[in-house]
């Protein structure tokens, strides 16, 4: 878990390292997403997995291209071989990052898709990335803070890597995984701290090859429901810092609850 840092005051932060992003006491999408879960959640660190580890490579080749080759490079040898130990430890204190020839090419393939992508690169053409935000939220008074992926100079982008780019799966990305209350957060924030954000943008990259691209952006209506989800979630979140009582229930009482349609019509199918 990443201790917490000094948090500084409302503001945008650039050229902040993540892990002391990280450690700003100030809630984020990602907590506000597990908190709708239960609120205990919000306090369970998220774990790092291979699958994140690859997501941040394909921002820094992807957003940044100048500094990916300083900061990644394929491994040379098998990790269990002394020479492949070697090379970890070395990489370790210098602060590289290695990744395996697959991976590697994963990364700079999806990387490449996202660059040569007409909309994506048009997107891309002129901003920053990483750019860290802190506000204070105008009805809870609670501090928040998000890090912008690319922040133009009046909008921003969100890249995303996943299984399906396609409208219609990439549709039923943002429902499940929220990023329609991500943008609201991100947005509110942008526009708590006076930064222009006349839109705001998904770059969604397969992680297969040959790497599709998809370019979206959400409906009104869309944003309105992530609007009061994120609202309503930072509501439920003061209460529970009033109260001191984060539940890891769903429900305090006894709920009773029918089978799923389709376990309905199996047993009838079996008379």
């Amino acid at each position: 878990m990443n201790a917490m840092a000094e948090t500084p005051p409302d503001g945008i932060y650039r050229g902040i390292p993540f892990d002391e992003y990280l450690g700003w006491d100030a809630v984020s999408n990602s907590a506000l997403s597990r908190f709708a879960r239960v609120p205990a959640a919000a306090w369970v660190p998220l774990e790092d997995s291979p699958a994140l580890a690859i997501g941040r490579a394909v921002h820094c080749a992807a957003l940044e291209p100048n500094r990916f080759p300083t900061a990644y490079r394929p491994k040379q040898f098998h990790g269990s071989t002394k020479d492949g130990k070697a090379e970890a430890a070395a990489a370790l204190e210098s602060g590289m990052n290695l990744l395996a020839r697959a991976e590697w090419d994963d990364v700079s393939g999806m990387a490449d898709a996202v660059r040569s992508h007409p909309a994506a690169a048009a997107l891309l053409a002129d901003g920053e990335a990483e750019a860290s935000l802190l506000w204070t939220d105008a009805e809870t008074g609670l501090r928040c803070k998000a890090r912008v992926d690319w922040l133009a100079p009046d909008f921003a982008v969100d890249l995303k890597t996943t299984k399906d780019s396609s409208p219609s799966a990439f549709a039923k990305s943002i429902a499940n995984f929220r990023y329609h209350v991500q943008q609201a957060h991100y947005r509110t924030g942008l526009e708590s701290l006076g930064i222009p954000n006349d839109g705001f943008f998904f770059i969604a990259v397969d992680k297969t090859a040959p790497y599709p691209v998809g370019c979206y952006c959400i409906t009104d209506a869309a944003e309105a429901v992530g609007f009061r989800l994120r609202q309503r979630g930072l509501r439920a979140w003061k209460k529970c810092v009033e109260s001191g009582i984060w539940p890891a229930w769903r429900s305090p009482s006894i709920e009773t609850l029918p089978l799923p349609a389709w376990a309905m019509i199996e047993e009838e199918k079996a008379e």
